[in-house]
């Protein structure tokens, strides 16, 4: 039977084994130090701990790879027909939550001996109704488990088999070329965005685990581009699209198209609305509400006062008030002010891009 080993460089499989090690770890029932349970109360437990899911104890190996691989798409069309294949059990993305030494009979090691035969058995790889359905996201190099045998994995890693066989299908994955990673700070706070092809953008929640495996894959990190949307457009996308403040912790949003968030910018821009500032809107008039009253008393003494004296004069001093009243009260009238609509530039509901803007995108690259 053929063995299935990708060629990838050894810090690529590193991270890789690290990052199912660590999966492994929030599920099973090993003792951990305080520092592991803190980091574990962080996480989704839906996405990465087994017998946190009622009615199915076991957490789908595919959602796990959506959380920590950027544009990663489970539905996506396979490369590669269904094969007959052994596989490292290292590098494969399961479950533990059924079969482990517990769900055996007390101290029987032939029990133990006995599971491990039937699941490393040929015909887990033949259709049969044991066989183990895994996946390869080339040319990452990781695996998964996509149908059944999910549970065997773990218990597999653990007595240490190296090898499992199943039917084996492959998807794709973007090149590392067409991918970026940028780090954006808000105030104390640091988030990651993946941005793919310079045009569609999503949010890193477990940079932990992303990081290392799509660096030693090849992706660089970048300074965020002046020709894509600003960053606090983009992330507050991020937070409307879940209704949520924290964008790191809250599992994957849809990504992002960088062309129809710039096109709500430019509509920000050029919307303006005019702001009617009434008479009584001025701040003296805030503080002094009787300050129009008072002012027309002063004008109708002075009036008065200029009555007595020639009609020149009454003029003159009448002309003399209105300038004092057009210096010291409000002038009358309304004012202009070009006001862009704040709201046009975070109404992002309407610009996400839906999830096959992302995945046609990459489904170009081949196994």
């Amino acid at each position: 039977m053929e063995q299935v080993i990708p060629e990838i460089s050894e810090a690529q499989r590193h991270a890789i084994e690290t990052f199912i090690a660590a999966r492994r770890a929030l599920s099973d029932r090993e003792p951990r130090p305080a520092w592991f349970g803190l980091w574990k109360d962080t996480v989704s437990p839906s996405t990465f701990v087994d017998g946190s899911i009622p009615g199915d104890y076991a957490c789908p190996p595919a959602d796990t790879l959506r959380a920590v691989l950027p544009f990663f798409d489970s539905s996506s069309p396979l490369v590669r027909p269904a094969r007959s294949a052994r596989i490292p059990v290292k590098s494969v993305v399961g479950s533990s939550w059924r079969w482990h030494e517990g769900s055996l009979p007390y101290g029987a090691r032939d029990s133990v001996e006995s599971a491990i035969a039937y699941f490393t058995d040929d015909a887990c790889a033949e259709g049969s109704s044991k066989s183990a359905h895994a996946c390869l996201v080339n040319p990452l190099g990781i695996f998964y488990i996509n149908g059944e045998g999910k549970n065997r994995v773990a218990f597999l890693a653990r007595n240490g088999v190296e090898m499992m066989p199943c039917a084996l299908t492959e998807r794709t994955y973007p090149s590392a070329s067409r991918l970026s990673l940028v780090a954006v700070r808000e105030g104390i706070l640091a988030s990651w965005v993946c941005v793919l092809d310079s045009a569609l953008a999503v949010s890193v929640p477990y940079p932990e685990f992303t990081l290392p495996i799509l660096e030693a894959y090849g992706v660089r990190r970048v300074e965020w581009c002046k020709d894509w949307p600003m960053q606090a457009t983009v992330m507050n996308s991020f937070r409307l699209q879940r209704g949520e403040t924290d964008v790191m912790r809250n599992g994957t949003a849809n990504p992002l198209s960088f062309a129809h968030l710039k096109a709500r910018e430019a509509d920000a821009r050029n919307t303006a609305s005019t702001v009617r500032l009434p008479l009584y809107s001025h701040r003296l008039l805030d503080q002094h509400p009787n300050y129009v009253r008072k002012v027309l008393a002063v004008f109708a003494s002075l009036l008065v006062v200029c009555l007595v004296f020639k009609a020149s004069e009454a003029l003159l001093g009448l002309g003399g008030l209105l300038g004092a009243m057009a210096i010291l009260a409000i002038p009358i009238g309304v004012r202009t002010a070009e006001v862009p609509d704040a709201e046009v530039s975070l109404r992002a509901a309407d610009t996400c891009a839906s999830v096959e803007l992302g995945l046609e995108a990459f489904r170009e690259d081949s196994a």
